[in-house]
């Protein structure tokens, strides 16, 4: 073959339909846009899928109607792309919960899609808009968008991220050696059969007999330790009024009503989400508490009737006895649902202004105050902007309360148990403000406890540094019983701290798992491997 043939036989080749790629256009855009977004750590990029979605776009396809069928098929691919490689909630999770995204009010969809797409935002992209028109007559925008493609892929894969996102690294599964789990799997299913093993030591002993006072449970949406350092209350004087703060306590589940369950069955061991809502009796810190004789109360700042979390409570949570406090008030706030909520500290004082004489009560108190997208009366503030002032709020409530109580000599048992925390900053995994995945910062609350009336004078709190779960909730208020401080025994906070089960760091929504095995964070999503999420 000369060179003559050669050149024909080359541009023959080079012109049939194998090597006619069409341009991708204006996706290009898209794709350099992702990519842009991925070095600026606002989202993940999967080289894979949007390979396969790049060479759908480009490649060759011979008849009319099934190029017009591709043309259709893009945008719904491409969409999916988008939100798969955000932070968003996986889509499987969105359907799951939309008779609860229905009850969001019309402020609170505004305020999130405020919160998520500013109007810098959009002037950039109007900008970056432009100059692709720009550029695209000087450059071969389809070439620079599969050179970012694969470039952004391998970066993905190679890098460790800065800034809010966290790479995900897949985890091998190993034999188990000895007594030692080799796996996430095998750790939690040895994790699940102890907790399953773990009962609370109720005394034998009744109310009358150890002083008649009351139990008061704080239980308050929306804050953790990270929420806190967040907006720089850390060091409020509301935490030295305590005995005892727990600070590596985990609230298990990042949602409010599993997580207030998990209290309310705190007589027995953690158990996996799907049994929380068929409990045994035995394992509600309740039908405990009433056979010691004390009468247990469930009140509110707020109507509970988002996703039946009042129904919950009392259904699977063992108290039958609803206290509506609140009817007589006048609310302070109106919730990201629309309903109203009112003032914690009076809705508290209301409940203490009902005992009876020598009848010793278990209060379950469940606070909305701090919920994202709540909003005050008479302010245009956001529920971020409001955010710190409504904690600093709850912070100097509890501490009148305990001053209070003091000054009234009352015998009170006050804890304080957080359900979650509020993801003001957001941890890579998942945007700021959602909560479907538990990670550490979103379970990571801290628990407080104080006994007033018993004579016993603090210097300081002791603090817990040990992992610690529902189980300690019950052997703090069991033992605390025990001890009998109102009727001739000594409180003794020190006791009450070395009697606190250790256990290891394993929270899960409804199909997400998430945990501290070996010095990691691994997760679990639902049909996935266990991975690692590295910061």
């Amino acid at each position: 073959m000369d060179n003559h043939q050669y050149q024909l036989f080359r541009e023959q080749w080079l012109s049939s339909a194998l090597f006619s790629f069409r341009s991708p256009g204006r996706w290009s855009f898209v794709f350099l846009l992702k990519a842009v977004l991925c070095w600026l750590s606002f989202m993940s990029f999967s080289m894979v899928y949007n390979l396969a979605v790049f060479t759908l776009i480009v490649v060759p396809i011979k008849g009319q109607w099934l190029s017009r069928l591709r043309d259709i098929l893009i945008w719904p691919l491409m969409i999916a792309l988008f939100y798969y490689d955000s932070h968003l909630p996986p889509i499987e999770s969105l359907i799951n919960n939309l008779e609860q995204l229905a009850q969001f009010s019309l402020g609170y969809w505004l305020e999130l899609a405020e919160r998520y797409i500013s109007m810098a935002m959009i002037a950039w992209l109007v900008v970056a808009w432009i100059a692709f028109l720009y550029f695209k007559n000087i450059f071969r925008m389809g070439s620079l968008a599969l050179l970012a493609i694969i470039f952004t892929g391998v970066y993905s894969h190679v890098s460790e991220p800065a800034g809010p996102t966290v790479a995900l690294k897949p985890i091998a599964e190993k034999s188990q050696t000895g007594t030692r789990a080799e796996s996430p799997e095998m750790f939690i299913n040895d994790f699940y059969q102890r907790q399953d093993e773990w009962l609370v030591n109720a005394p034998k002993i009744n109310a009358e007999a150890s002083g008649a006072f009351d139990i008061l449970l704080v239980n308050i949406c929306s804050i953790s330790w990270e929420d806190i350092k967040a907006v720089g209350l850390e060091n409020h004087s509301v935490f030295s009024k305590f005995d005892i703060i727990l600070d590596n306590y985990n609230s298990v589940s990042s949602y409010s009503g599993p997580s207030a369950l998990r209290i309310l069955q705190a007589s027995c061991g953690q158990k996996p989400h799907q049994q929380i809502y068929q409990p045994s009796r035995q394992c509600l810190l309740a039908d405990d508490l009433t056979r010691l004789g004390f009468k247990p109360e469930l009140f509110m700042n707020h109507d509970g009737e988002f996703d039946n979390f009042k129904s919950s409570l009392l259904n699977s949570g063992g108290i039958k006895t609803y206290k509506d406090i609140q009817r007589s008030l006048s609310p302070t706030m109106i919730a990201f649902d629309g309903a109203a909520i009112f003032d914690d500290k009076q809705v508290i004082d209301g409940w203490l202004a009902q005992k009876e004489q020598d009848q010793a009560r278990f209060g379950f108190y469940n606070s909305l105050t701090l919920h994202d997208g709540n909003r005050k009366l008479n302010s245009n503030q956001t529920s971020l902007q409001s955010y710190k002032e409504r904690a600093l709020l709850m912070f100097e409530q509890i501490a009148a309360l305990i001053d209070q109580a003091e000054r009234q000599e009352r015998k009170l048992l006050l804890i304080v148990v957080p359900e979650h925390g509020a993801g003001l900053k957001g941890d890579g995994v998942q945007l700021a403000g959602l909560r479907e995945i538990p990670t550490y910062p979103l379970t990571h609350v801290p628990v407080m406890l104080k006994l007033i009336g018993a004579g016993y004078s603090n210097s300081k709190p002791i603090r817990v540094e040990k992992q610690t779960n529902q189980n300690a909730i019950s052997s703090l208020i069991m033992n605390v019983l025990a001890q009998q401080p109102f009727s001739g025994g000594e409180y003794q906070p020190q006791a009450l701290v070395n009697s606190i089960p250790e256990t290891e760091w394993v929270s899960e929504n409804k199909d997400i798992r998430f945990m501290l095995w070996q010095d990691k964070h691994v997760l679990k999503l639902k049909g996935q491997n266990w991975v690692e999420v590295r910061d």
